[in-house]
């Protein structure tokens, strides 16, 4: 078993390594606006000025300054004319060559209607702890388009990812396979395991098991017994053995149910000590012989 997990683990492995996928390079910016200060200089980037009202406009916002300066919070309030904010983004600062400090933030847009709309001003204050000084791009128009315009407006085509698609089959082929070759050995672990457990539900307990538990039943059916006796000839001691319990039901109940107690007494004993194995039909019977004994004792009390 251990060998099938560590083979599946191997397939899934190599079916995830066959192939890093080429990392995809940001398309060139349709529109773009910047403020700059002392301090550093706030990039905003628009990926299209112009989209239906199905789309989604891209907005990309870049931070740059030097080391020692400190930014706040930046201030973008699409909301506020007219956009829907559908996700944002914002990334991890990190280090350029020179030094500097690179802040960036993603925004995804979406218009409610068609007509004229602007991107908002994005703005952040910078300081070097001595001053400080607030950065912010200009608005941006964006025209935004109805698809039900007109028989000659189209829906915005589809843009594929930067893979194409042919690429991405070639890739994702030993993706397929390495799936493939995982699920196989997935179904073959699955029916070992079944098979395995059949056998060990149609195996049965062990005899020594069988055997314990009808001793211990017998057990059980010797103290019932004595329980019933003890309402008719008094209580009798734990450690009273069956020579005693005999004679005190022949003393208060009689010969005729002392012998009665003598025979399931002998029948218990054989159960419980006796080197063949007991059987639950014979513990039942003796049960039953126990009850039938508590019926016959309370008829002749009376």
């Amino acid at each position: 078993m251990k060998r099938l997990i560590a083979a599946m683990l191997l397939a899934c492995s190599l079916a995830g390594c066959q192939r890093a996928a080429p990392s995809a390079q940001a398309p060139e910016p349709a529109a773009t606006a910047q403020a700059t200060s002392d301090f550093g200089t706030l990039k905003l980037s628009l990926a299209r000025t112009e989209i239906t009202t199905v789309d989604r406009l891209d907005v990309r916002l870049v931070l740059e300054h030097g080391v020692g300066v400190s930014a706040g919070e930046l201030h973008f309030a699409p909301e506020e004319a007219g956009w829907t904010v559908a996700s944002s983004e914002s990334l991890q600062p990190t280090i350029l060559p020179d030094g500097r400090v690179r802040m960036e933030w993603h925004f995804l847009l979406e218009p409610f209607l068609d007509g004229a709309y602007q991107v908002p001003p994005a703005g952040i204050e910078l300081s070097d702890g001595r001053e400080s000084a607030a950065v912010s791009t200009p608005p941006q128009p964006v025209t935004v388009t109805s698809i039900l315009a007109g028989d000659g407006v189209e829906m915005a085509p589809v843009r594929p990812p930067v893979e194409s698609v042919a690429h991405a089959s070639g890739s994702a082929r030993p993706i397929l396979i390495g799936g493939l070759v995982a699920g196989l050995l997935l179904a073959g672990g699955a029916l070992w395991w079944w098979r395995h457990v059949q056998r060990s539900n149609t195996s049965g307990p062990e005899p020594n098991v069988q055997q314990a538990g009808a001793r211990a039943q017998a057990a059980d059916v010797r103290r019932l017994l004595r329980n019933r006796l003890a309402s008719r000839v008094g209580t009798l001691p734990a450690t009273a053995t069956s020579d005693e319990v005999i004679e005190a039901a022949r003393v208060r109940l009689g010969a005729p149910e002392a012998a009665r107690v003598q025979q399931l007494l002998a029948c218990i004993d054989r159960l419980c000590y006796g080197p063949e194995e007991p059987g639950e039909v014979d513990v039942a019977a003796v049960s039953a012989a126990v009850a039938s004994l508590e019926l016959h004792a309370q008829e002749a009390h009376a």
